[in-house]
């Protein structure tokens, strides 16, 4: 295990303090910036009602709730703007990004299938903004902290969770 890795286990374990984007830390807080990974789950609102599991460091919905893909995809396909309103107060206006309801997915699942350091990130996010579902990744970063910390909740998950899933060639 290298060291930076070790550093990141003892973020997730509460023994070190971090700063919002996780590139500092500490032994104690050096101001109000710099919490514990357990605080930072419960007070942030991108991280409210998530549950990591420790296998895997996949974010799971605990709380939080979910979003069906077939009403996303009619919405997505129509023209009913109030439709499109009501979505939007509901899923969007907040920031909180809400994991698929786990239902078989009938419809086409996506992979954006890209070379290294070719945008995909970009466009997940870009996704994530625009449906206000997660998107996932099947790659295997031994932890996928700095990702979390950027709002990509969907690390670690290909099921049925989320619809659109990255992988590299």
């Amino acid at each position: 295990m290298g060291f930076g890795l070790l550093v990141q286990d003892m973020i997730y374990d509460d023994i070190l303090y971090s700063d919002p984007d996780q590139v500092q830390v500490a032994t104690r807080p050096w101001d109000d910036k710099f919490m514990k990974a357990s605080d930072r789950l419960n007070t942030q609102k991108a991280f409210q009602g998530l549950v990591r599991n420790n296998v895997t460091d996949a974010f799971e919905s605990g709380t939080r709730e979910q979003v069906n893909l077939e009403d996303l995809l009619s919405l997505l396909r129509g023209k009913d703007m109030a439709k499109y309103e009501e979505y939007k107060a509901k899923y969007l206006d907040d920031g909180v990004l809400r994991f698929l309801d786990k239902k078989p997915i009938t419809s086409e699942k996506v992979a954006f299938m890209t070379f290294p350091r070719s945008g995909n990130t970009f466009l997940r996010k870009y996704m994530e903004i625009i449906s206000g579902v997660p998107t996932g990744s099947d790659m295997p970063h031994f932890s996928p902290m700095p990702l979390h910390a950027c709002g990509l909740i969907g690390e670690h998950i290909v099921d049925e969770r989320c619809w659109i899933v990255k992988t590299h060639h």
